[in-house]
């Protein structure tokens, strides 16, 4: 079985030998095809389109056999056949067999039916995991793409080290999780407290505080199979007249959830109109584990009038830390050019170091435009910076030469600015 796929196994992944299954030992497959006939893949198939199971089928499935099939049965007995090479699943239905899902060009090394009922497909050699449902619909269930290990990246010296995770999908997020301790992360954060509705519309993100029930669940499974710590970040509710956010904390509290940060607004509201610290001081004052309080965090006189107020934990910052690190600072300053322009240099030349250059370009246009904020600049000014394609036609427009920083940013800036420097 691929590496890839180790940790999804241990989670679900339950194979049955075919000599425990109570099912009739011959299927007729509809609509297989001419290319059938003959014995492929563990099958004896007749020109008839009748299915018999090969002598070899009747030992425990190996996982690492080459051209292997792959069985295993849900909750009401039904048999899930997966033919190996050929990319193809059968359910078995008495006496027939009835085409569920095609995995087309891949193919299939691993089948589980999952708590919810819907049957895992591992595939290779994308070493992805989808979810097929009654009808054979597949979502995507897991995706190893090279996009996300650019993004879970850190050093050793940032640690402790967080990585949040979302969805809608209980399977889905204990499978994410698991998979996501190859990376040894410090904390495993469960995002119930995204508004957009591209998140939320679909039931994850803040679309979970309609479910209580349903993020205990999520927070136990997490809690009792990772090695970490289980945080989640949610807000006030999905509206004005649900405003559950005891209820939730509860639920996280009680089924293992190590720490909650909570935002002061509902779904509905966003960002906008004002966070509502006082109920973030109730649900400090209702459980038992730390609380972060979040939203209108704007300087750090602001996270201590948010400390005093809740007596939470500690606050978490999100949009006003971009384009601005020096919030986090313990008094505000007024700055200008000369403080700005180093970091972005700065920030620029490692994301083009990291990401490629054209790549890095196009990632830093959003710190870019928060840190423009900071500069007096005209609408056609700011546009041209936030069109370059390149970091040399971006350090030429905002005059910043290439000579590196003398120290690893921030560090420098802030020990810098702390010191009157």
């Amino acid at each position: 079985m691929p590496r890839r796929l180790a940790l999804l196994s241990l989670a679900a992944f339950a194979v049955v030998p075919c000599a425990q299954a109570a099912q009739p030992q011959s299927w007729r497959l509809e609509g297989a095809g001419a290319f059938l006939e003959g014995e492929i893949q563990g099958l004896a198939v007749d020109s008839d389109g009748h299915v018999s199971l090969a002598p070899a089928v009747q030992a425990m499935f190996d996982p690492e056999m080459p051209n292997a099939w792959c069985l295993t049965r849900d909750a009401k007995g039904r048999l899930y056949l997966g033919t190996g090479n050929d990319g193809r699943v059968f359910r078995l239905e008495g006496t027939r067999a009835r085409l569920l899902y095609d995995a087309n060009e891949l193919e299939v090394h691993a089948l589980a039916v999952a708590p919810d009922g819907r049957l895992h497909v591992g595939t290779s050699p994308d070493g992805a995991v989808y979810a097929v449902d009654e009808d054979g619909g597949a979502k995507l269930l897991f995706d190893p793409e090279e996009k996300y290990i650019w993004a879970l990246a850190f050093e050793p010296k940032e640690r402790p080290v967080a990585v949040q995770i979302f969805d809608d999908d209980e399977s889905r997020l204990l499978a994410a999780g698991l998979k996501l301790m190859e990376r040894q992360p410090d904390i495993l954060d469960v995002n119930m407290g995204c508004s957009s509705r591209c998140v939320a519309g679909r039931g994850a993100g803040a679309g979970l505080l309609r479910d209580p029930g349903k993020v205990g669940r999520i927070v136990g499974a997490l809690a009792r199979a990772l090695p970490i710590p289980v945080t989640a970040k949610i807000r006030l509710g999905w509206d004005r007249d649900t405003r559950n956010y005891l209820e939730v904390a509860r639920a996280i509290e009680d089924n293992g959830g190590r720490l909650i940060a909570v935002h002061g607004r509902t779904k509905v509201q966003g960002y906008t109109g004002e966070a509502d610290w006082a109920s973030i001081g109730e649900v400090k004052a209702a459980v038992r584990i730390p609380v972060l309080g979040s939203g209108d965090i704007a300087s750090a006189g602001d996270a201590d009038r948010l400390l005093h107020l809740t007596g939470c934990d500690g606050v978490m910052i999100g949009r006003a830390a971009m384009g601005n690190p020096w919030i986090f600072l313990a008094e505000a300053r007024l700055l200008g050019p000369h403080q700005v322009l180093p970091v972005v240099g700065e920030h620029l030349t490692r994301m083009a170091a990291y990401y490629g250059e054209a790549r890095g370009v196009v990632l830093f246009r959003k710190h870019l435009s928060r840190y423009l904020d900071h500069l007096a600049l005209g609408e056609g000014e700011r546009r041209l910076l936030l069109t370059a394609s390149t970091a040399s036609d971006l350090r030429t427009l905002l005059g910043i030469p290439w000579e590196a920083s003398p120290q690893p940013w921030p560090v420098a800036a802030f020990q810098a600015a702390e010191t009157g420097a």
